[in-house]
């Protein structure tokens, strides 16, 4: 799976910008070839941007929390930004799939609410310890970020039928409980009542989380059937979530200038039971990696 074009708008100092990533262009087996792809640009001419765009693309696809300082990403003078990203996937027996993924991100007052915690060390952790765990709450600000508008769209062979890019799932039409299009209704989430219940009940859940609807772990539980679902649709919701949780490591701002200033290197550790874990490692001397 690669990241293939990216599109911002109206995110930090970026009113409208797109990039197309020269990579996955052709179809390379499994295990063979590896990929370096170069950012380049003057400063200001927005790659810390980008890079903050993707960490937000990381949190959201592994179901986690924004923090509410990602509503200064928003651009001044803009009600909300928009980010959108495309992403190839390459299967072992040559079958390729186009994949989109697409947010809002909005800003809106943060109520105070008991159990808030400000800080990791409030939670007892510290940045050589952190987990990106979804059940974080951590509220610094007035306001905090309104994810909404998401949409997953895929084009390629699709339940055995060429498809040209459709929507898999989308919260653009808040009319449609819990999600649209309704012809994707049965594939997600199956016939049964309960399970639309529960993720009518979820949208608003999100929301409170400043998280993403599609990819957060209830969702995905209640897409899961049991392990009874076998559409494609349910597969690419699964791979994006994996990706982003298992194999994409973002050092954005908020890391790369404490790692410049105490010479640590970022170690990036996939756990299958929590996702990535990101460790700061010294240069100068031996160090223990915690226990936990």
């Amino acid at each position: 799976m690669r990241i293939t074009k990216a599109t911002l708008d109206d995110f930090k100092s970026v009113r409208h910008g797109e990039i197309v990533l020269n990579c996955g262009r052709n179809f390379v087996p499994a295990g063979t070839e590896s990929d370096i792809l170069g950012l380049y640009g003057q400063n200001g001419s927005g790659k810390s941007s980008l890079i903050d765009a993707l960490a937000i693309l990381k949190r959201l696809m592994s179901g986690s929390r924004l923090p509410d300082d990602c509503v200064d990403c928003i651009a001044a003078g803009s009600e909300s930004a928009h980010v959108y990203f495309e992403f190839d996937f390459q299967y072992p027996d040559d079958r390729r799939l186009k994949v989109s993924y697409e947010v809002s991100l909005g800003r809106e007052e943060n109520p105070a609410e008991d159990g808030d915690v400000n800080s990791l060390s409030d939670l007892g952790l510290t940045d050589l310890h952190y987990l990106d765990v979804p059940s974080f709450r951590i509220r610094r600000g007035r306001y905090r970020v309104r994810v909404f508008d998401e949409q997953v769209k895929v084009a390629g062979l699709i339940d055995n039928k060429l498809r040209q890019f459709r929507s898999c799932i989308d919260t653009l039409d808040t009319s449609v409980l819990p999600f649209g299009p309704v012809a994707r209704h049965a594939d997600l989430m199956g016939t049964n009542k309960a399970t639309r219940e529960h993720l009518a009940a979820n949208r608003i859940l999100a929301s409170e989380r400043s998280c993403s609807f599609i990819f957060m772990d209830e969702t995905l539980k209640a897409f899961y059937q049991d392990g009874k679902n076998t559409s494609d649709y349910f597969c690419v919701l699964s791979e994006l979530n994996l990706f982003a949780k298992m194999y994409l490591c973002v050092v954005d701002s908020s890391y790369s200038a404490s790692y410049s200033s105490t010479r640590m290197l970022p170690f990036f550790m996939p756990v299958t039971s929590l996702g990535g874990i990101l460790l700061p490692l010294s240069v100068k001397e031996p160090m223990a990696i915690p226990k936990r």
